[in-house]
Formats: C-alpha cells, sequence, structure tokens
C-alpha cells in the first residue's frame, strides 16, 4: 500500500484496501469458528465478523450508543469499499492504465 501510496495510485490503494478487509474478516470468521462463509460477498463477510466478536451494532457489547455508532461506520466503510473498487481499483485481473502505467515509469 505505501507503494500505491507513494506513486498516488487510487485504484491500487482501493484494492488493497478492500482485500485487506476480505483477508481480515476472514480470519475473524476462520479464528473463531463461527460460521462457513459459503459466499465471496464482502458485506457478508463483514457481517459475519461483527457477529462473530459480538459488535453488531446496537446488539451485545454494542448497546452503548457511541460505541454503536462507531461500529455502524466501520461496517458502511468497509462494505463501500467493494462498490468503490469496481469503479475506480484493481482486482479481478483489471489492469489499470494512465496515471498507474505512468507512475511505473
Amino acid at each position: 500500500m505505501e507503494s500505491a501510496r507513494a506513486r498516488s495510485d487510487r485504484g491500487a490503494l482501493v484494492g488493497t484496501s478492500k482485500e485487506l478487509c476480505e483477508a481480515v474478516a476472514l480470519a475473524i470468521c476462520t479464528e473463531t469458528a463461527a460460521v462457513a462463509l459459503e459466499t465471496t460477498e464482502l458485506s457478508k463477510w463483514i457481517t459475519a465478523a461483527h457477529q462473530a466478536l459480538d459488535r453488531i451494532p446496537g446488539h451485545g457489547s454494542t448497546t452503548e450508543t457511541h460505541i454503536a455508532a462507531i461500529t455502524q461506520s466501520m461496517i458502511l466503510i468497509a462494505e463501500s469499499l467493494n462498490p468503490l473498487r469496481n469503479e475506480v481499483g484493481s482486482g479481478h485481473g483489471r489492469v489499470l492504465l494512465g496515471a498507474s502505467l505512468l507512475a511505473l515509469g
């Protein structure tokens, strides 16, 4: 990510950020043995990870208003990466030209 940031490569930054969220959510679900994920849909992975950690906004350990709001915001940020990545990011074998190619010099 540092290299992409240094190159101002927005596509790589967004793509890598989404991949990081996927990896963390999958690791949480795997380590807690909470659910067997049979989907590749990021929002389902994020929800499952929050359920495994008892962090669903308004439930369990997040009943306090400010904590619930922070947790909901974290979920929204993570889930927003998918459509943003589809619009401007790298991933699924997509090759981005233009600024990304020029940055490689």
